[in-house]
């Protein structure tokens, strides 16, 4: 099926954004599913393009470089996407502040793991993240207040508020949030991705020396539910897939908390026959992206 690609800015100016947008690109879209993924080669970006791939009898159109899973959740309340691919987590930090807002938003699939990336200089002395909880004095870059980690930070804060005291900043992307932490201007960082990410990859390969791969498990953690209230993470593992300098020796396997990104749609935007043949692209789309992202 014919696909068109849109990017879109962060929230804040989306409204712009969106008029900026040509008369030709409105045209083409309309009567087009529109999915919200994210940044381009991305894992979010590469099950979009998998799903659209997949598509009978609708078109799907894939909105890239929303800026994180609450930017996509957003989205899709506002009418501006039909459906979206985000974390399990976001869902949970929405019901929180409005649960009539997470109502109009059903999950149809689960795709690939994701797991939680808590990185640390090395000469901190971190190794886990209990290190931090409950001390002002360190600061953990989520990147950007939309981002995966902002998300699971907040939920990580829900469950042990402890973690609050840890001072939050925002370095707009993962490559400059590691520097910032290599450099020793911020403690740790966190970054929620597919195992072995292009992102993690260059800061292994570039300025791994400098940091630390660390453990981001809490037992505090394993309360945290899904709005089914079923266990929103699972406990789970890193093992040998940062071998530049992020898990060599000693550091080769590190204990962290995981969760399956899942497909969303907004129920009052999809709907009958549309319904249906998205949710089979989805499924036949499921497996290949899971394949190329599960460990």
């Amino acid at each position: 099926m014919k696909k068109l690609y849109l990017t879109c800015c962060r929230v804040g100016v989306l409204m712009g954004a969106i008029a900026s947008l040509s008369f030709a690109n409105i045209a083409m879209a309309e009567g087009a599913i529109k999915l919200c993924t994210g940044s381009e080669g991305g894992a979010y970006h590469f099950a979009g393009e998998r799903i659209a791939e997949k598509a009978k009898n609708i078109d799907i159109e894939l909105v890239v470089d929303t800026g994180g899973t609450m930017a996509n959740i957003e989205l899709a309340l506002d009418g501006d996407c039909d459906a979206f691919i985000g974390q399990q987590d976001g869902i949970s930090k929405l019901k929180r502040s409005d649960k009539n807002a997470a109502f109009k938003l059903k999950r149809v699939a689960l795709l690939h793991k994701e797991y939680a990336h808590f990185i640390c200089n090395k000469e901190s002395g971190i190794d886990a993240i209990t290190d931090i909880e409950g001390n002002a004095e360190y600061s953990i870059d989520l990147i950007s207040d939309s981002s995966g980690g902002a998300v699971t930070w907040a939920n990580f804060v829900a469950e042990d508020d402890g973690y609050a005291a840890v001072k939050k900043v925002y370095s707009e992307d993962a490559y400059t949030a590691a520097s910032n932490v290599a450099s020793g201007e911020t403690t740790c960082m966190l970054l929620v991705s597919g195992i072995g990410s292009g992102a993690i990859g260059e800061i292994d390969t570039d300025m791994g020396s400098d940091l630390i791969l660390a453990n981001a498990t809490d037992k505090d953690f394993n309360d945290a539910l899904d709005t089914k209230g079923k266990p929103l993470y699972e406990f789970d593992e890193i093992s040998k897939t940062y071998e530049v300098n992020l898990q060599t020796g000693f550091w080769a396997s590190v204990e962290t908390v995981s969760m399956r990104a899942a497909v969303y749609i907004n129920k009052t935007k999809i709907k009958g026959k549309d319904l249906k043949q998205f949710i089979r692209a989805v499924n036949k789309a499921k497996d290949v992206i899971r394949s190329e992202f599960d460990r």
